[in-house]
């Protein structure tokens, strides 16, 4: 059986590059709390989010939890026994004031990277989220491609947590399929998604935004970003 890694995992790596691509800064594999003998892959102290990429053997992923055969019970202990630590952890941290978000190694890194934005935006103390200066491509011709196709093309893009949000008049309409995919931020509002599909070629859910945004995220009304392998660039 192969000995469990602390610390630098493929996914957690895959995470925190998502993440600093973004233009997040955090601390990696601290201590959080006193007093409690935990520590976290990735912690944003301000926000007071710590971050756990959790392994689907080891902590009993819904969707991959096995149990080894041999020594049967000795492993269904040992396993039970982190899924109790791992929910301890979480109580113990939201007593303190701290939000713990779970991330399994099987999640596709962007997404995940998303959900951990979302939540310490939604925390960042001393400022409303979503209310900082648009930064990147304001002025600066922006292009948005998938499968050799120009997507999007735009010099009115809006930067929010590292995306690039192109305005709907300077998307390609003949790319974008209707989907029933929304996701919920905290700050942002409900988002619903887009398809594309180029030569025939489908990419799932790929094309995102927020029909009626929350007053904190109102300029990027009319607007669509990409991501799941669309390229941004200038």
């Amino acid at each position: 059986m192969q000995s469990q890694r602390r610390r630098d995992t493929g996914a957690e790596i895959a995470v925190r590059k998502a993440l600093h691509r973004m233009g997040f800064r955090y601390r990696v594999d601290r201590p959080i709390v006193p007093g409690l003998r935990r520590r976290a892959d990735l912690v944003f102290g301000p926000a007071k989010v710590a971050v756990f990429v959790d392994g689907c053997f080891w902590h009993s992923c819904p969707q991959h939890a096995t149990s080894p055969a041999a020594n049967a019970d000795w492993w269904r202990d040992k396993l039970a026994g982190n899924v109790a630590r791992d929910r301890a952890t979480d109580r113990a941290l939201a007593a303190a004031g701290w939000l713990a978000v779970r991330v399994w190694e099987h999640e596709d890194p962007e997404d995940a990277a998303r959900r951990i934005a979302d939540a310490v935006q939604a925390r960042q103390p001393g400022k409303r989220p979503g209310k900082h200066r648009p930064t990147g491509g304001v002025g600066r011709p922006m292009r948005a491609m998938w499968n050799g196709h120009v997507i999007a093309d735009s010099d009115r893009t809006v930067v929010v947590e590292g995306n690039h949000y192109f305005p709907l008049d300077s998307v390609d309409p003949a790319v974008l399929r209707p989907s029933s995919t929304t996701s919920v931020c905290p700050w942002k509002g409900t988002a619903s998604y887009y398809s594309l599909e180029v030569d025939g070629q489908v990419n799932p859910d790929a094309a995102w935004f927020y029909p009626t945004p929350k007053p904190a995220a109102e300029q990027i009304t009319g607007h669509v970003a990409f991501w799941r392998g669309v390229t941004v660039t200038t």
